[in-house]
């Protein structure tokens, strides 16, 4: 099989990892039948070509795809639990169809779902996807050695094709000296939270201090997978299956230490011989909402920084039973102690009170701390990974101060508390630290549903800075933590049967007019402008209310026999449901504009869109490039959320701009900090993509989120592009 490998190496012309072999399931795909036997296409994309043994092409048809990607399924069966990911050479014809790309590896019934982004447009490139570029879990995964089919996908952005070549896919292997428990199996209990992103997070982190960690599912975990293991890490693991613990237990008493983040399960306390003290909360507790971090206790661990910023708000408290020390409290940002413990040292490790949220410096010293208090050994590897991050740093800091500033274009950042930065920072504290870094516009989350949360003193502090102020508000829906909150119409219902209640329906009238009400209501305050987020359908799910039948009956003058099933059978009666859906939206964005633009003059308008402008009218009802040609808008801002390659990012934002060509609304593209996974680059990918959005003619941009971690680069940013 390596024989056979380096054969396609060398014909290849790349290089590999070393030590990366072709999959023995990829190497089947030796002729035209097998890559027809073995690699399915969705409906609508054209079926895969057989180029040579190794490589297939993938024509994607988006122009005829009946979902909004291509994709294809390889039957590829394989064991990843140990490897460190995969990587395969790949080239894309044409980038300007494309939104984005994902990669898929089914296990069990679910599938773990990443991204990947090639940097070179029409040419054969190596790309590699660590395990950590999957960063969630569909459905009911059963861990990474029990891998069945590889999935590529290419999202629309419009309806165009390209053409897809891949070949060569091999796992790469890796010596752990650190393994992270992914928290796979909770997801059975609690699917919304991000178990397998934290995970992600967390193995990223290990590498960026010069540590070998190996990412395994808490369902597959075995003495193979701990052999060279000194440390285990859970990131978020509130439940750890009976055959882990079984394992862990045994690991322990070999010598081998534990950093367990937030959640303790009762047999993960007694091995860490540790007592819960109790979930603490701001929301109850409204000291906690000052934390800034945790603060040293004394000397604490060597090296270990005086402080380690993370605005917790969330916590599990947690005490030595016996021998064993605290070594950091949650405190507010000038380090005084405001919460509980935050970070407890025993013989078998450490608790951390909260998920490790903390970015940067800080993070990489703490995590040092910790591994070398474990294996003194990985000190010099450590130094030198730190060394290497520190020269890194520096050359993105000469860069970003390179780049030219750009006079009298739009800058704002969305802030989704209604505090600001909050904590010990006032409303005042939050637009000056926004207008003394370069930033001119603002847009704060004060409404909800039927709920507008006090604007006065983010008003008044806009206004003595000169920052533009965009009330954001949610359309349609309520907060999770709305208990008592009642829809003045019908409430949405999913094609199966399933009301939600903090989601109102868009067609009922009574609905409708009270948010129209609300955004007139809010745009009466004299801001700069009214904003309109969640202007949208949940998903395509939804709504099947018996509202939406009669009024959808109405609009065809016929009866719909089985509902909600033929929307979905009859292509063309699924257009026209599609067309009602959008229409229904359409009817809030058109009746806002009216009544804003009639009764408070000067207020503009303007909207939070989804960035896949192609897809989005059908997916969840938002045809927004429709109201920026029409004019309904005054600007729109699509959430262009995306960590890749520049040439990616500029295909998505000119694919966006062409499909509004015409209208007088402004694109003001949403640059997504607080959702870029990785997080030692910030300023970096920042000032990148703020580039892109000028080269491409564009007047500004808007950034997602105003927090702790947007604050701590926009120094950098001021020193450069935003001077």
């Amino acid at each position: 099989m390596r024989q056979f490998a380096l054969l396609l190496l060398l014909s290849a012309g790349f290089a590999w990892s070393v030590s990366a072999e072709v999959l023995p399931s990829w190497i089947r795909l030796s002729d035209a039948t097998a890559v027809a036997r073995l690699v399915k296409p969705n409906k609508g994309t054209a079926a895969a070509k057989f180029i040579r043994p190794g490589e297939v092409e993938l024509p994607a048809t988006l122009s005829t795809a009946l979902e909004d990607r291509s994709f294809w399924d390889i039957d590829l069966p394989c064991d990843m639990k140990l490897a460190g990911g995969l990587e395969f050479d790949f080239s894309c014809s044409d980038f300007a169809p494309v939104a984005s790309f994902s990669i898929y590896c089914k296990s069990g019934e679910g599938w773990y779902t990443g991204t990947f982004s090639p940097a070179v447009e029409g040419k054969m490139q190596r790309v590699i996807v660590p395990k950590t570029a999957f960063r969630r879990a569909e459905g009911k995964v059963e861990g990474w050695g029990k891998i069945s089919k590889l999935r590529i996908a290419v999202w629309r952005a419009k309806y165009a094709d390209t053409t897809l070549r891949l070949a060569n896919l091999a796992l790469y292997g890796t010596s752990p000296n650190v393994l992270v428990m992914s928290g796979d199996s909770c997801r059975a209990h609690n699917a919304k939270e991000d178990y397998v992103g934290q995970a992600t997070t967390m193995t990223e982190l290990l590498t960026a201090v010069g540590l070998s960690p190996v990412q395994v599912a808490d369902l597959e975990l075995d003495a193979a997978a701990l052999k060279g293991v000194k440390l285990v890490v859970l990131p978020y693991n509130p439940i750890v299956p009976p055959t882990a613990l079984a394992c862990l237990k045994d690991f322990r008493a070999k010598g081998g230490r534990f950093l367990v983040c937030y959640s303790l399960c009762k047999e993960m306390a007694d091995l860490m011989a540790l007592t819960v003290k109790g979930w603490r909360s701001a929301r109850h507790n409204p000291a906690l909402g000052r934390i800034e971090g945790v603060a040293r206790v004394g000397d604490g661990l060597a090296g270990q920084p005086p402080m380690f910023h993370q605005k917790s708000s969330n916590m599990t408290e947690s005490a030595p039973r016996g021998e064993g020390r605290v070594l950091g409290m949650w405190a507010d940002k000038d380090g005084q102690p405001v919460g509980p413990a935050a970070l407890v040292e025993t013989a078998a490790g450490f608790h951390l009170g909260h998920i490790w949220m903390g970015t940067g410096e800080e993070a990489r010293a703490l995590m040092r701390a910790l591994a070398t208090a474990v294996d003194p050994a990985l000190a010099e590897t450590c130094a030198a990974a730190e060394r290497k991050a520190r020269e890194q740093e520096e050359k993105d800091a000469a860069w970003v101060a390179a780049q030219p500033s750009k006079a009298g274009e739009w800058r704002a950042f969305w802030c989704h508390s209604e505090e600001g930065l909050g904590g010990a920072y006032t409303w005042d504290d939050s637009i000056r630290i926004l207008k003394e870094n370069g930033f001119n516009a603002f847009l704060p989350n004060l409404a909800w549903g039927g709920k507008i949360f006090p604007t006065e003193a983010c008003l008044a502090a806009c206004r003595k800075y000169g920052v533009a102020c965009h009330i954001w508000k949610v359309c349609w829906r309520a907060r999770q933590n709305m208990k008592d909150f009642t829809p003045p119409g019908d409430c949405q219902k999913s094609f199966d049967g399933k009301v939600n209640k903090l989601w109102m329906c868009p067609s009922d009238p009574k609905n409708l007019a009270a948010e129209t009400e609300m955004f007139v209501t809010l745009a009466k305050l004299n801001p700069a402008g009214v904003h309109m987020d969640y202007i949208r359908y949940p998903d395509n799910n939804h709504c099947f209310c018996e509202g939406c039948r009669a009024r959808f009956e109405a609009t065809l003058g016929r009866k719909v026999v089985d509902w909600p099933k033929d929307v979905r059978k009859d292509a063309d009666l699924a257009d026209q449901w599609a067309a009602f859906r959008s229409a229904n939206i359409t009817a809030l964005v058109r009746a806002v504009s009216t009544r804003v633009r009639r009764e408070c003059p000067g207020v503009e308008v303007s909207a939070a869109v989804f960035h896949n402008v192609a897809s989005c009218p059908k997916s969840v009802g938002q045809p927004w490039a429709a109201w920026c040609r029409e004019g309904l808008l005054d600007f729109a801002c699509p959430m262009d959320y995306y960590m890749g390659s520049t040439v990616a990012f500029r295909n998505l934002i000119s694919a966006q701009v062409e499909a509004c060509a015409g209208g007088k609304a402004k694109i003001r593209p949403g640059l997504g900090i607080s959702c870029w996974k990785r997080m030692d680059r910030d300023a970096f990918t920042m000032a990148e993509q703020i580039g892109v959005v000028r080269d491409l003619g564009l007047d500004g941009f808007t950034v997602f989120n105003y927090d702790a971690r947007a604050v701590r680069v926009l120094p950098t940013l001021h020193n450069g592009p935003l001077k």
